[in-house]
């Protein structure tokens, strides 16, 4: 019986996700998206429009959160470099300053939309996420995300007659 305590000790020391750039890959997709609401908040003078996206950042602030601390869990810290989404976004975000507030409502529900399959993926690859992961993100996260959609589409139609 004495191994029966030095397994559960080994199991027990590594983290509870397998691929441990999972987490890495989640706080940089939150970080993108944060990043995005920040740069176009300032297209919508609209006090209902920026509740909406202060609400939704601060979402996406608690994903980060919570992926950060699974990060330092395992005594990294986050890095936020190197995402595509990342990058996408920008260039949109742009391109939305020179085409005005209609195209930054456009590219923050695209950004909404990449970070929804992204998670959608990540629960199908059964790999990669350990339960509390998938719980989290089949909880929250996703019901989350499906919700800052409908909100911005919601505005595009009030707002920019989609």
């Amino acid at each position: 019986m004495k191994y029966d305590g030095e397994i559960h000790n080994l199991v027990t020391a590594y983290p509870s996700y397998i691929d441990e750039n999972i987490c890495d890959d989640f706080y940089r997709r939150e970080h993108a998206v944060l990043d995005a609401i920040k740069q176009v908040q300032h297209f919508f003078p609209q006090k209902e429009v920026r509740k909406i996206l202060h609400s939704i950042y601060s979402s996406h602030h608690i994903a980060l959160t919570y992926w950060k601390s699974q990060i330092e869990k395992d005594g990294r810290s986050p890095q936020k470099e190197g995402e595509f989404l990342g990058l996408v976004i920008e260039a949109v975000i742009g391109g939305a300053k020179i085409l005005g507030p209609e195209m930054a409502l456009r590219a923050l529900i695209k950004g909404e939309e990449l970070l929804l399959e992204f998670y959608k993926e990540n629960l199908k690859s059964d790999s990669k996420l350990a339960v509390d992961f998938r719980d989290k993100i089949r909880d929250n996260f996703l019901p989350e995300q499906r919700f800052h959609i409908s909100k911005l589409k919601e505005i595009l139609e009030n707002h920019y007659n989609e």
